[in-house]
């Protein structure tokens, strides 16, 4: 994103952070991936794009989208699952920003379950598509959870999320 990130647009500059990450799951692996969903909005295009090779977002409309779609599209995660919030040990959502992160958590089934949901703004940030992965790294491998849920979202507007378990 440095790449395309305006230096002198300040409502970006600072909230985008470069990372690379590759996430591998074999059929024998300890985490396998549970029920998974994922949507699109193209109307929302316009709010975060990439024109003439300088990126452009529209913060306030992100973060409204995020608030609205992410906690209902975790619900319908759970019905799918045949889940309640109880049964999710952690809540790993992109970490779009601390604000949205914290919104999320607190509408979440009325916030009953924010302390499940990391936020990692120091080391992880807003590292765009990596961010879960080096959530993951960091809070879910080695631990002792056994059913993670993931949330992603953003350009298009788009969203898909997924719980994974513990097999072992």
């Amino acid at each position: 994103y440095s790449k395309i990130v305006d230096p002198e647009d300040r409502n970006t500059t600072m909230l985008f952070g470069d990372a690379a990450t590759a996430t591998w799951m074999g059929e024998d692996a300890c985490w396998q991936l549970g029920k998974s969903l994922f949507g699109s909005d193209g109307a929302g295009a316009e709010h975060l794009r990439t024109t003439d090779g300088k990126f452009f977002m529209n913060g306030r409309q992100v973060y409204n989208f995020a608030l609205v779609k992410v906690p209902a599209h975790l619900q319908q995660l759970l019905e799918a699952s045949d889940l309640q919030a109880d049964d999710i040990d952690l809540y790993c959502l992109h970490q779009g920003s601390a604000a949205i992160v914290d919104a999320v958590s607190a509408r979440f089934i009325e916030g009953a379950h924010k302390q499940k949901f990391v936020k990692d703004m120091v080391e992880t940030g807003n590292t765009v598509s990596s961010s879960i992965p080096l959530l993951l790294e960091k809070y879910v491998l080695g631990s002792q959870h056994q059913r993670v849920a993931l949330s992603g979202f953003g350009v298009g507007l788009s969203w898909g999320s997924a719980i994974i378990e513990r097999r072992d």
